[in-house]
């Protein structure tokens, strides 16, 4: 067993600003369910890993982004920012 914790609990307890500047995701495909935690935090930038194999994930991510107001800017290799 491993504790886990939300984004929203982890970046409270370390007194992370609301709007930091760079949030890079490499969580081997729980990328979406990492995303979901993020609360009232919107980090100016995020960094994540396209997911190649299910494009109902990828669909899904895109979604929550554009839901929180973030824009497609540029593919880099399997990353996304």
């Amino acid at each position: 067993m491993v504790k886990t914790v939300t984004l929203r609990e982890l970046f409270s307890k370390h007194l992370v600003p609301k709007d930091f500047a760079l949030f890079s995701i490499a969580v081997e495909g729980f990328e979406l369910k990492v995303l979901e935690t993020l609360g009232a935090f919107r980090p100016v930038v995020i960094l994540i890993e396209r997911s190649l194999e299910c494009i109902v994930e990828s669909l899904a991510k895109q979604k929550l982004l554009t839901n929180y107001l973030y824009v497609f800017a540029a593919r880099i290799g399997c990353n996304e920012v």
